[in-house]
């Protein structure tokens, strides 16, 4: 072929253009044949335990095991899939504090006022691997429950736990607490402390039947101070304490003015008494008790520089006249 035929036929744009397209493919080519053959990897945490799921275009999806905490695994088939979960305490928040997962739960009191109750939730998540893996199959997939990075929990998990764990605890704290008054549960920390360990014994038999396995143990819940939602009970609890604080403080004023008079009285007393037993003092034998104040109040009046001996009125007329 001459050199002037192949400038010729480099010209033709149907042959540049298939040129073109043989280059195209043989990248899409390459780019298929390492996606096939590449592989990948995981690395999990302290408290990490991955579900490894098999798949991608050589082989049909199927669980192929867990990997443990604190693990890294590499060169597995193309496709894999991991799906993280904790071994750590987790909890559902229902105390609408900042970051909360939920508002208080409301109930109603045996005394028919409905209340706000904060409580928290702590559980574990069992972690064995065939746990895990029917797990997954029955609400991961389900809900896209699964743990992020962060350790956070993910949408999906946020859902499944407010719809397995949240409601059951709803519906039994609601129960429970019908049995006491308002006053009862808001007042006595023990009574709350009786709620909690009622609700912990009665939530495991409920969570299961709710997600259809046991996958969560070790319960443990912390029941607050709940608040009536009428605002005017709050109001006359309030007025209440005020009245209750202001009697308080009228009666221990009372007692410590009544004191104080008591102890006056004493003192006087003991003063009368000790002023007694010194006039007795100047008592002599034979005297009268009139001429034992005589005598003292003569003492006195010449201690202070008087004379009790000075003539009378009438015995200075009676020397007047003798003159």
């Amino acid at each position: 072929m001459s050199n002037a035929y192949q400038k010729v036929t480099d010209k033709i744009p149907g042959r540049r253009w298939g040129a073109k397209v043989a280059v195209a493919l043989v990248v899409v080519v390459v780019v298929l044949v390492v996606g096939v053959f590449s592989t990948s990897e995981v690395s999990t945490g302290p408290n990490e335990i991955a579900v490894h799921i098999g798949g991608g275009p050589v082989e049909d999806a199927k669980f192929k095991g867990c990997v443990p905490a604190s693990t890294h695994q590499n060169f597995n088939s193309p496709g894999d899939v991991y799906v993280n979960y904790s071994s750590a305490q987790r909890d559902w928040d229902a105390t609408g504090q900042d970051r909360a997962d939920a508002a208080p739960f409301k109930v109603v009191s045996s005394d028919n006022v409905e209340m706000q109750v904060p409580i928290i939730v702590r559980f574990y998540q069992i972690t064995d691997c065939r746990t895990l893996e029917k797990f997954y199959s029955n609400l991961g997939q389900r809900y896209g429950a699964f743990i992020e990075a962060d350790g956070s929990g993910s949408a999906g998990w946020e859902t499944m736990i407010r719809k397995i764990v949240a409601d059951p605890v709803d519906v039994e704290l609601g129960r429970i607490t019908q049995k006491y008054t308002w006053t009862t549960v808001r007042n006595d920390p023990k009574v709350r402390t009786e709620i909690a360990s009622t609700l912990r014994t009665g939530i495991v038999e409920l969570v299961d039947s709710n997600a259809q396995g046991h996958y969560f143990d070790h319960f443990s819940v912390l029941v607050k101070k709940p608040e009536p939602t009428d605002p005017n009970l709050i109001k006359k609890i309030n007025d209440a304490q005020a009245a209750t604080y202001a009697a308080e403080a009228a009666q221990k004023t009372a007692i410590a003015q009544k004191a104080q008079a008591e102890a006056q009285q004493q003192v006087a007393k003991a003063e009368a008494q000790k002023k007694v037993a010194e006039i007795l003092g100047y008592k002599l034998p034979g005297m009268t008790n009139s001429q034992a104040v005589r005598a003292f109040n003569e003492h006195y009046l010449i201690e202070k520089g008087g004379n009790p001996y000075q003539p009378q009125g009438q015995m200075l007329l009676n020397g007047a006249a003798g003159r």
